[in-house]
């Protein structure tokens, strides 16, 4: 009877570690799909901070080299047990929050505006002291600050038309970016204009917008899957370093999203220090689980 009952116990165990894990997954995804819809935190840092970035870059990878060298695909390498629940998280995560997304900067824009500026200037801050700095650290960060400069000049009649290029411009920019740790692909598309129009695009699943954002977000997938791997071995931390430059060299063009005088209210001073006190909450948590691995 004992022997019988063994087996059985081992089988309810060993499917109730299934779904924990799935359920894990699952929520990391809503996290970072989350995350993903304001242009602050990027998903892929979400992933590394949590120490599953390379978990399913590889599995992505591993796909795109399979596709494009006409190789059977082994499902064993794509981590469905991993990448399933977390994509679908993702999923569920951006069309369920993208209407409070999108309520939020229709309602209250410079809040919103305010609080995400202060919460990225002080995880950036704070990312930026725990990386080991190279030699030309400086230069990289300066360089990112420049090269963002020079997207921020790009006059606004240029950026905000809904043509079909810069949908799948859109596409290109938000996914390239978003697979990129320490980089919010949804700032870069508050860079170029189109953050709103993706967000309403989302919200109203609006499926001719979306199809042609899909296909430049493929295409930005496959660019940079293919290419971050060898830039990162090159470059090291300094390009990571680039990037914050990038980053909050582009907060100005974020900032222009309404007239100055909107800024200076006791509500903004209160979204200030709501973001500040989060952020510190946030860092707290993060710092503990990390002394945890």
């Amino acid at each position: 009877m004992q022997a019988l009952f063994c087996p059985t116990m081992n089988m309810r165990e060993l499917e109730l570690t299934k779904i924990k894990l799935f359920l894990k997954n699952f929520f990391l995804g809503i996290l970072v799909g989350f995350s993903d819809l304001f242009p602050a935190i990027s998903g892929s840092t979400i992933l590394m901070i949590f120490g599953k970035y390379f978990e399913l870059l590889k599995p992505i990878n591993y796909l795109i080299n399979s596709i494009y060298k006409l190789k059977k695909i082994e499902y064993k390498n794509l981590n469905l047990i991993f990448t399933l629940p977390l994509i679908s998280g993702i999923m569920l995560s951006v069309f369920t929050f993208s209407r409070i997304a999108e309520y939020l900067f229709d309602n209250y824009k410079a809040q919103t505006i305010t609080f995400i500026s202060s919460f990225l200037i002080i995880f950036i801050a704070w990312n930026l002291k725990k990386i080991e700095k190279q030699s030309n650290y400086l230069i990289f960060f300066f360089s990112g600050i420049l090269l963002s400069s020079v997207i921020y000049l790009v006059p606004d009649n240029v950026t905000e038309n809904t043509g079909l290029l810069v949908t799948l411009v859109s596409g290109i920019f938000a996914m390239s970016f978003m697979i990129i740790p320490g980089v919010s692909g949804s700032l870069m598309l508050v860079v170029i204009g189109s953050y709103e129009k993706v967000i309403s695009a989302i919200s109203n699943f609006d499926l001719s917008f979306l199809i042609i954002f899909l296909l430049g977000g493929i295409i930005g997938l496959v660019t940079s899957v293919t290419l971050i791997s060898k830039i990162i071995n090159y470059f090291k931390s300094n390009l990571t370093i680039f990037f914050y430059g990038l980053i909050l060299g582009s907060i100005p063009k974020f900032f222009t999203q309404v007239t100055i005088n909107n800024y200076y209210s006791i509500e903004n001073l209160i979204y200030l220090f709501l973001a500040i006190l989060i952020c510190i909450t946030i860092i707290k948590i993060i710092e503990r689980y990390e002394k945890k691995l």
